[in-house]
């Protein structure tokens, strides 16, 4: 699934280099998760490690630093429709 976002997210800047947009990766976790338990200090820490991860994915697959940045939701933004071990993408302009 990634590399076709990379792959999109790519076209989109070479295609429209003017448009401003920029990229926000949300972290979450679960709030019965206990972060230690999987070697981290807080659900913070853990929700934005799993944002950085698809960070660096996509700026390996040739996405613009730029273009990118990290919000970490931890535990604080549940949505009942989905598990909050996620990262979720959301457009945005600069």
């Amino acid at each position: 699934f990634l590399d076709s976002v990379a792959t999109s997210l790519v076209f989109l800047e070479r295609a429209l280099p003017q448009v401003p947009w920029v990229l926000q990766v949300g972290g979450y976790t679960s709030p019965q998760q206990a972060p230690t338990e999987a070697g981290y200090d807080s659900n913070w820490q853990l929700a934005h490690t799993r944002a950085f991860a698809v960070i660096q994915y996509l700026i390996a697959k040739g996405v613009s630093p730029e273009r990118l940045y990290i919000a970490s939701f931890s535990r604080y933004r549940p949505d009942q429709r989905l598990t909050d071990d996620r990262v979720v993408l959301c457009f945005d302009y600069r």
